[in-house]
């Protein structure tokens, strides 16, 4: 069998009982998760305005829900909206060795495609632990050789599991499914350099991406056929995306007995992942007393690809290049004790935090290098005010897979990146119906909770 006629035969045949209580459970709190960030994205993500004029000038049949968007549009189109603008506030969930973002690429098109079939909560679940884990065991197999030519993991590797998602929802056989997913890779697409210059365009390439994927499931539903050998062929996909440096075995290690979603991150600060040990950092050192006022010769060591993302934009001059400076991150928790989303928006014409940030010296650290993307560390060193040398180093960020958020945690991040948006109410029925409800509650109840939402 070839690659995608082994995937598609394992993900068409996954039942809601091959998935565990415990993983069905993790499921929960990421949709719980992705649908606060999104609500949070409906405020504050850039492009919104631009895509919504984009959707509108279609014209297509006002059929599925774009939550964040307040609006209607077709099914390709309601996957590419709720996929901008949740990934518009950099708070999405995350996966570290397959550098991706599942959940803006993966649940928006779960989400449409379950409210097109008319889905209960449980398949809802299913489609999303399905996707997450194509997804990533895809991108985590042509990784880090894939990031180092430049391409985003994200929306490169996002229509496979959108496709996935979208097509165990459909309930594509077999063979249906092998081909949803050759027809997601011919469209795999997305570049780094976007980080660099004008990166509200960023969340764009993801919304494409899990558009992508849930075209591909409808036309491998309505018969569409794709290369048998379109991965592992001389001019495939592995070839193309990692010049054929990659590792089958990434792609079959304990498939169907460990699901990827459990070793998924959670953010906590509107930022790139790779800025969020030194902000761990910096909010601890600020609990101890120090400010912006009594810190002096910061140097931030960083391993290289955080620097390449996060170290380019020391003073941000826009919002969206804001949430990819880890130097203008640090000086917002030295200043505020806090990194949220109304920080990080409302002092880029402050000149003592731009200064702050302009003057911390980031330097590229070899050991740290050596073990990315194993970890993602950081080290501050700095003088204080006595000319006391302080170190502080942590060697990952909070609420990663293996330090996971509790209920309680899960429902205090919501209410702190939305307590400025929607009534604490709100949230806490949205985690009545989707963490604690019967799994057999229709999908259009969360559907029409977030509308009332604002979403």
């Amino acid at each position: 069998m070839t690659c995608s006629e082994k995937m598609g035969s394992f993900y068409s045949g996954i039942t809601c009982q091959d998935i565990p209580p415990h993983v069905m459970k993790k499921a929960r709190l990421t949709l719980f998760d992705f649908l606060c960030v999104l609500r949070l994205g409906a405020k504050y993500t850039v492009i919104n305005p631009i895509i919504k004029r984009y959707l509108v000038s279609l014209e297509h049949p006002e059929k599925y829900t774009v939550l964040g968007l307040k609006m209607k549009s077709s099914l390709e189109h309601a996957v590419l909206g709720m996929s901008v603008v949740s990934h518009g506030v950099e708070l999405d969930d995350g996966h570290l060795s397959s550098a991706t973002h599942p959940a803006v690429a993966v649940i928006p098109a779960a989400l449409a495609m379950a409210e097109k079939c008319h889905s209960n909560l449980r398949d809802l679940l299913v489609s999303i632990v399905v996707g997450y884990d194509c997804m990533i065991r895809f991108a985590k197999a042509i990784n880090p050789k894939h990031l180092s030519l430049g391409f985003h993991s994200t929306s490169t590797c996002g229509t496979l599991g959108a496709a996935c998602a979208a097509g165990w929802l459909l309930g594509l056989d077999s063979e249906q499914l092998s081909h949803a997913l050759g027809i997601a890779a011919l469209q795999s697409a997305g570049l780094q350099e976007m980080l660099h210059e004008n990166a509200s365009i960023k969340p764009f390439q993801v919304g494409k991406s899990s558009s992508a994927g849930i075209i591909a499931a409808e036309l491998a539903a309505l018969g569409s056929k794709s290369p048998s050998k379109v991965f592992e062929g001389q001019y495939g996909w592995f070839n193309a995306m990692s010049n054929n440096d990659y590792r089958e075995t990434d792609l079959w290690d304990r498939l169907g007995k460990h699901w990827m979603i459990m070793d998924t991150y959670v953010k906590l600060y509107p930022s790139c992942r790779y800025a969020h040990a030194a902000i761990d950092s910096a909010l601890e050192l600020y609990d101890e007393g120090y400010r912006m006022s009594n810190v002096k010769n910061v140097k931030l060591y960083l391993f290289q690809q955080g620097i390449n993302e996060v170290g380019v934009f020391k003073v941000p001059s826009q919002y969206e290049d804001a949430l990819f400076s880890v130097a203008y991150s640090i000086a917002i928790a030295f200043q505020y004790g806090k990194v949220r989303i109304e920080e990080i928006a409302s002092n880029l014409q402050n000149t003592r935090i731009l200064e702050f940030a302009d003057n911390i010296d980031i330097i590229s650290d070899k050991q740290m290098t050596d073990s990315f993307p194993r970890e993602a560390g950081s080290r501050i060193i700095f003088e204080d005010d006595n000319g006391n040398i302080v170190v502080r180093e942590n060697k990952r960020a909070r609420a990663d897979f293996d330090t996971p958020l509790t209920d309680e945690e899960y429902l205090l991040k919501a209410a702190q990146i939305l307590e400025n948006v929607v009534h604490r109410k709100y949230i806490d029925v949205l985690w009545e119906k989707v963490v604690l409800s019967d799994q057999k509650m229709d999908v259009k109840e969360i559907i029409e909770l977030m509308n009332e939402m604002g979403a």
